[in-house]
């Protein structure tokens, strides 16, 4: 777009429509390139520590001295089926997390081919990848120079300045087939069940629906262990193999009940252990947890709760978070999932559970890769404006968190960057993404170099004008900054483009609702 009104009164009336946001995700300028450090909790932390275990010595290679520099930087989009943000504001509850909007809004499959990739490469038979740069554009910014005096309601005295800047976008996609049915390995599931008094009503009925659909997934040699808790942990079957065991299983389920407090800690400990001591290399091995997230018993330290999902820093255990009810505790659970090293999902109502728990299920339990980072080296020059992603890095040592890409799902982010050297279009580039495949269980490494950054441009296709509107649309969604677009250029774009495709279709409905 040629104009971007960053505080204009269209925004400030659409955020006071979808309510009062949590904060952004960006804040402080981050070194020269306008990104702010990795998160500095103890989930992020601690797996950054060991993001690259057993690959020490990866980093990319430098570039002979006489080349343009270049910086370094990650980007990670979170676990592809982390999608709680979008979830909840469904739901009618607004702040959260924007790149869960993407990666629940799902761009049809066929957009990838139709895609002109600057780099694109089969990594196996159900793994691709892309990547291109658009054209340099020129944008103009306004943005007010100061912020007047309120005189009543009116403001007077506000000032508009503006801003010529050339940028440059980047689209990444890694997407994977989805597994057949019949050809999955066996999954061993540990249900991890909140039985609280809280979870009475409404979110014991949406937990007990997710259940019983769950069980409609399994087949012969699948396996399942059910854990609830309440004031303390209760081990109510274990390793149940489906097929004998169907009945049991299900009137299992069918009789939970809700009281007392909430020990989550108790149970997550009974859960991981119970995985750790049945642990099958040959299947698919998660635990799955449902709750509000409202612990209120026991050790309630968010990160006691993280450490329990890493116990024995055990690989290839992966932890979904499954969130239901009105006071629903996203952030514990979102810190939960991250150290887990799996998804983040809302249930606000019976469709979505039908949705989650049925189209989108094999993505919630199967994995296509691990370990994933994406990494570039770029020519100094250009500086980072926005990413659609969760997070990126401009320092080695502080790698991000190894990330999970879900069979049947993809991994889509764009990121802009403002041109501050012309130079830098014709300095080099390098992309590098490692990986774990389940399919095999070895670590890949797959790294492409262009003599120049421009050799990655190529005409924005539907893709990258789907994942750049989902991603305006979530920043309004959120009370986030960097939104590529004004909001009526959002409502126009979702307008002309949403028939046939049910994600933008749903955008709409929620722009018109709180229009």
């Amino acid at each position: 777009m040629n104009t971007q009104k960053t505080k204009n009164l269209s925004i400030l009336l659409f955020t006071l429509a979808f309510g009062l946001a949590t904060g952004c995700s960006y804040t402080d300028p981050y070194a020269e390139h306008g990104m702010i450090p990795p998160k500095n909790d103890s989930a992020h932390a601690d797996a950054s520590a060991g993001a690259f275990e057993g690959a020490e010595g990866n980093d990319i290679e430098d570039k002979e001295n006489d080349e343009l520099a270049q910086f370094w930087i990650q980007f990670s989009t979170d676990d592809s089926t982390s999608m709680a943000s979008a979830q909840l504001h469904k739901a009618g509850r607004y702040g959260g997390l924007p790149h869960e909007f993407v990666n629940y809004y799902d761009p049809p499959a066929h957009l990838f081919n139709e895609e002109a990739w600057g780099i694109e490469e089969d990594l196996n038979e159900a793994m691709r990848l892309g990547l291109k740069a658009t054209e340099a554009e020129t944008i103009t910014e306004v943005y007010p120079c100061n912020e007047g005096e309120e005189q009543g309601f009116e403001v007077v005295g506000e000032q508009e300045c503006e801003e010529e800047k050339t940028v440059v976008d980047l689209l990444f996609q890694m997407q994977a087939d989805a597994t057949e049915a019949t050809e999955r390995d066996g999954w061993n599931l540990y249900l991890c069940v909140d039985v609280s008094g809280s979870m009475a009503g409404t979110n014991m009925q949406l937990t007990k629906r997710a259940l019983s659909k769950t069980v409609d997934h399994l087949q012969a040699g699948d396996r399942v262990t059910l854990v609830t808790f309440s004031n303390q942990a209760n081990l109510k079957f274990e390793n149940l193999e489906f097929s004998a065991n169907e009945t049991t299983i299900r009137n299992a389920f069918e009789n939970l009940t809700a009281d007392g407090g909430t020990n989550m800690s108790a149970g997550l400990e009974t859960a991981y252990r119970l995985a750790q001591d049945l642990y099958d290399a040959a299947a698919t091995n998660r635990v799955i947890l449902f709750s509000d997230g409202a612990a209120n018993v026991g050790d309630t330290q968010i990160q006691n709760f993280e450490a329990l999902t890493r116990i024995s820093g055990e690989e290839g255990i992966y932890l979904s978070g499954v969130g239901v009810g009105h006071n629903y505790d996203m952030a514990r659970m979102d810190a939960l999932t991250d150290a887990g090293k799996g998804a983040h999902v809302f249930l606000p109502n019976m469709d979505e559970v039908e949705l989650i728990f049925g189209d989108y299920f094999q993505k919630m339990v199967e994995v296509a890769a691990d370990r994933i980072a994406i990494e570039m080296l770029l020519p100094e020059g250009l500086k980072l404006e926005g990413f659609s992603g969760e997070e990126a890095s401009l320092d080695p040592e502080q790698r991000l968190q190894n990330i999970i890409l879900a069979s049947g799902d993809d991994m889509t982010f764009t990121a802009r960057f403002e041109v501050v050297d012309e130079a830098a279009l014709t300095g080099p580039a390098t992309l590098r993404v490692t990986y774990r495949p389940l399919s095999t269980g070895e670590e890949q490494i797959i790294e492409f170099d262009v003599d120049n950054f421009s050799d990655l441009m190529a005409e924005p296709g539907s893709l990258f004008e789907r994942t750049q509107l989902v991603s305006d649309f979530a920043k309004y969604a959120t009370g986030h900054q960097g939104a590529t677009r004004s909001l009526q250029e959002v409502i126009d774009s979702v307008a002309s483009s949403a028939e046939g495709d049910w994600g933008l279709t749903e955008i709409q409905e929620q722009l018109l609702r709180n229009q």
